[in-house]
């Protein structure tokens, strides 16, 4: 059975790497989550438009013209997926790189290997998500506990 995280939610997988790509989407299924899967920074914009998912785990380092920066600012431009969780996934979790990815909209950076334990944190912290979700993102608590929480400031 699976852990309980609180209901269904639609995630999207943005991984150059197919084996982990598809490594994550069997996590997320174990989690109770239906997921979508891309290669590609052009590809996710384009299946996040397609079918808004709750929660998009994004590789920052990503082929081609665009990359995981690049998806953040404009899934949050957009009125369709600006409500979604944002999260980086990085083999290269430097403190530059995690200001960077925040400032380009995502709400966490997930270092890889990326831990069971924190991808239900992340989905425990999509039920307490406010009511008006658009005008909030999840952002880690400053206290250093491992659970992210929501907040309404940008």
């Amino acid at each position: 059975m699976p852990p309980d995280t609180g209901g269904t939610h639609h995630a999207l997988i943005i991984e150059d790497n197919r084996d982990l790509g598809r490594l994550f989407s069997d996590l997320l299924n174990v989690l109770g989550c239906t997921a979508d899967v891309v290669s590609s920074a052009q590809a996710g914009i384009e299946q996040a438009l397609l079918n808004p998912p709750d929660v998009v785990f994004c590789d920052l380092r990503l082929p081609g013209d665009s990359d995981g920066f690049d998806v953040a600012r404009s899934l949050r431009a957009d009125a369709r997926t600006r409500h979604a969780c944002l999260i980086a996934v990085t083999g290269v979790d430097t403190a530059w790189i995690r200001s960077t990815a925040l400032e380009a909209g995502f709400d966490d950076v997930l270092g890889k290997p990326v831990k069971f334990a924190q991808v239900q944190a992340v989905l425990a912290a999509l039920q307490n998500r406010p009511a008006h979700a658009d005008t909030t993102v999840m952002r880690k608590p400053l206290d250093g506990t491992a659970a992210p929480c929501w907040t309404t400031e940008r």
